[in-house]
């Protein structure tokens, strides 16, 4: 457990420091150590936070493709996860995704080019 805290806490001074694409950088390279020290616990452990980073810029953008990521970030956390108590915290990550999600307008209708 020590050492997903250590792996954490350094992506999570540099996104408090420098912002959420700071954040979701070191976040990244923390869970590509994790699966080369296949260390399952901070797989979760980031993936789960990655969903959060994902789903804070979705909220700030009003971009549904980064709801549709976090959802997938939280579902393959779930998939990894084995510990009961952390499955439960990720289940109630993605019923709040599908709750935000609805609240923002489908913008992919506004973005597309119509002629």
């Amino acid at each position: 457990m020590l050492s997903v805290c250590e792996k954490l806490r350094e992506a999570d001074a540099k996104g408090r420091r420098y912002g959420l694409a700071r954040a979701e950088t070191g976040y990244l390279s923390a869970l590509v150590d994790a699966v080369a020290d296949k260390d399952r616990l901070a797989e979760v452990e980031l993936l789960k936070s990655l969903g959060d980073v994902n789903l804070e810029k979705g909220r700030l953008e009003k971009d549904v493709g980064r709801f549709n990521m976090a959802l997938a970030l939280y579902v393959a956390a779930m998939v990894r996860c084995g510990y009961r108590d952390q499955g439960d915290e990720v289940n109630s990550d993605t019923t709040t995704t599908r709750r935000a999600k609805t609240k923002v307008p489908h913008l992919s209708l506004l973005k597309c080019n119509l002629k």
